[in-house]
């Protein structure tokens, strides 16, 4: 009988072994999936080898799937990015030379109209990679490329998709005159509150 494969033996009994994927460690917080198969005859030992390769092989799938994200990380980001996009379009309107004609400002409502309706379109239908190129470059800013899983990525994809539905809205408001828009999204107000709640923390303590 050939030499059984993932396995080593010990006082005559068979032990699976299987080094676990260098990415996997510092989730699964160890280096190798290792048992007793408590048996000493070769065959049962490679039957129970294969069953417990593919197992293993199943749980290195969920294990790269795992959601390493919180709500929390998710609303600092979609804040950041939700403030940045505001406070960038509040500088465009203070250094303008000139005032909007009516007919400029109404095609600027217009044009957050079909911002915001294709946004809501694209998160309704799970159209992830329109928000690709914002996702990829929050996720850099904030230093998360290393460590985020597949589903992390959708995740904030979908978030940056939240948050641009609220922007279009917000910019769309100034346009009519209204600088007091409160975002909806749930993302939004975990962060704001949270801010808000520290805030008032810091001033009670003075």
């Amino acid at each position: 009988m050939s030499r059984v494969p993932n396995t080593t033996r010990k006082d005559g009994i068979y032990h699976f072994r299987r080094a676990i994927p260098l990415d996997l460690r510092p989730v699964l917080l160890r280096s190798e999936l290792c048992c007793s198969l408590r048996t000493c005859d070769a065959v049962v030992a490679r039957n129970l080898t294969r069953t417990l390769y593919l197992r293993s092989q199943e749980l290195f799938i969920v294990a790269r799937n795992v959601q390493t994200l919180t709500e929390s990380d998710l609303a600092a980001l979609v804040q950041d990015f939700y403030a940045t996009v505001l406070e960038r379009e509040n500088q465009l309107r203070l250094i303008g030379q000139t005032s909007l004609s009516e007919k400029e400002r109404l095609a600027r409502v217009a044009h957050y109209s079909r911002v915001l309706e294709q946004t809501r379109n694209d998160l309704a239908t799970n159209n992830f990679a329109s928000a690709d190129m914002i996702a990829a470059s929050m996720i850099k800013k904030h230093g998360w490329s290393a460590k985020l899983t597949e589903l992390d990525v959708r995740l904030v994809q979908q978030a940056m998709l939240r948050a641009g539905c609220d922007l279009a809205e917000a910019v769309k408001a100034r346009f009519e005159g209204n600088f007091t828009y409160v975002p909806k999204d749930m993302l939004l107000q975990v962060e704001l509150n949270r801010a808000s709640a520290q805030d008032t923390a810091q001033r009670d303590g003075h």
